[in-house]
């Protein structure tokens, strides 16, 4: 266990911590969450993801059917986190077409990872391919969604605003994913040694994320929209 986290120079425990936090908020905030319950949704399933990889890397670490297993699982929760963020953006974007778009584009790519599973046995591959996609996606629409703001500019603060600090988590963490995934398979290619210690950067990502979550539940008002 301490050679695992000292691997990844211990960004697992800000991981946890920042997840830890945002449940703790969530859940004391919950009633009046409304429509951003979806971020507290998304951290119990992040939370549920982690317990079972750890608990399988734990149990059985050399097992050839550990890999098959994690990947399964993160097949699922990064599905559930691409529809769980689509709804998120369809339901506080305030433009029509924007919405139209956030719809469309969101059942197309779900339609395709859905073939990739079905068609290409790809419930048991790694889902990199379709992380890239997911990062250039998300970054576009966070982009869009922090815009927003300022051509329709809230009567508060936007530090008071609920929805801009899930905005701009999910756009920190797509815009440090993204160059995991894409150095992942360059250094993969020259066996180069720091293949593995990339992945810090995915916790640091996902710590990120999960503490603007938490601030956004920290101000969350009588309406997530402004």
């Amino acid at each position: 266990m301490i050679s695992f986290l000292q691997q990844y120079y211990y960004t697992p425990i800000l991981f946890f911590i920042a997840l830890g936090l945002a449940l703790t908020v969530g859940l004391n905030n919950y009633k009046s969450l409304r429509d951003t319950k979806i971020f507290f949704y998304y951290a119990i399933i992040s939370f549920t993801q982690s317990i079972i990889s750890l608990l399988i890397l734990l149990i059985n670490p050399k097992s050839q059917s550990q890999d098959y297993i994690i990947e399964i699982t993160l097949n699922i929760f990064q599905f559930l986190e691409f529809g769980l963020f689509s709804i998120y953006f369809w339901n506080n974007l305030m433009v029509e077409k924007a919405k139209s778009y956030v719809l469309i584009s969101s059942i197309l790519l779900l339609l395709v990872e859905a073939s990739r599973w079905i068609f290409f046995n790809g419930f048991t591959q790694s889902t990199d391919v379709f992380t890239v996609i997911e990062c250039i996606y998300f970054i576009t629409i966070s982009l869009y969604s922090l815009y927003e703001f300022f051509i329709y500019p809230p009567s508060i603060s936007l530090n008071r605003i609920p929805n801009f600090w899930f905005s701009t988590g999910i756009l920190l963490f797509f815009s440090l994913l993204i160059p995991v995934f894409l150095l992942k398979k360059f250094i993969s290619l020259f066996s180069i040694p720091i293949y593995i210690s990339i992945y810090s950067v995915t916790f640091i990502a996902y710590t990120l994320l999960f503490l603007c979550i938490a601030k956004g539940f920290k101000w969350n008002l009588t309406t997530s929209k402004f």
